[in-house]
């Protein structure tokens, strides 16, 4: 409940729909949500530890303010770590978890389920974390990854090409090409980035309703 939560607020966040200083109230959002208000405060507590939200001394809840600048910088460092990972995890000769989930994905697009879409996302890039054996690399992108991943205005035109940048990774892996395989990776990431600040963009821009 409380990831439900959190994912929810998140992407409110991320685009703007949830303005910077606005309130959140565990009992309106626990009503919200039809959830008790623990799994809102289990959430509010990892929306402060990804830095969107601000915990007053009085245990007020704000939402952080949050640039463009800030989600792209984020997706820059995101990009440096995910790209190393994947660069060590070519090293390797069984990806098989990797195309398993890359797999799921392609199902998901035939049925066009974006739940299914993500998770069968976060099992392909932690499959390659794993796969570059590195635990501080792992840590690292599990930090960055935290959901914060988006919520475009046109969600199939976005898997489509999410999932299209995962089976050019896949590619390179399989190749054991380590530079091709960093640089889709990060190019992947950046390009989730950009997707998303486009879609705060079109928040931005819309007549208000």
């Amino acid at each position: 409940m409380r990831e439900r939560v959190a994912d929810a607020m998140r992407r409110a966040i991320l685009s703007g729909t949830l303005a910077p200083g606005s309130e959140l109230r565990q009992e309106s959002l626990a009503e919200k949500f039809g959830v008790s208000r623990i799994p809102v405060r289990e959430a509010l507590l990892m929306l402060e530890r990804d830095g969107l939200v601000i915990v007053q001394p009085n245990r007020r809840v704000t939402v952080a303010a949050m640039t463009d600048d800030d989600i792209l910088d984020h997706y820059r460092v995101r990009a440096l770590i995910e790209g190393e990972a994947a660069a060590r995890a070519a090293a390797h000769d069984d990806f098989s978890t990797v195309q398993e989930a890359e797999r799921r994905g392609e199902l998901a697009l035939d049925s066009d389920d974006l739940l299914e879409f993500v998770s069968a996302s976060t099992v392909f890039h932690e499959a390659i974390w794993e796969l570059s054996a590195s635990a501080q690399l792992t840590v690292l992108a599990n930090q960055l990854w935290s959901g914060r991943d988006y919520t475009p205005s046109n969600q199939s035109e976005h898997i489509h090409c999410s999932q299209r940048e995962h089976h050019g990774i896949v590619k390179m892996l399989l190749a054991h090409d380590a530079e091709g395989a960093r640089e889709a990776m990060r190019s992947h990431i950046m390009s989730v980035g950009t997707r998303l600040k486009q879609f705060r963009d079109e928040v931005r821009s819309a007549p208000p309703q």
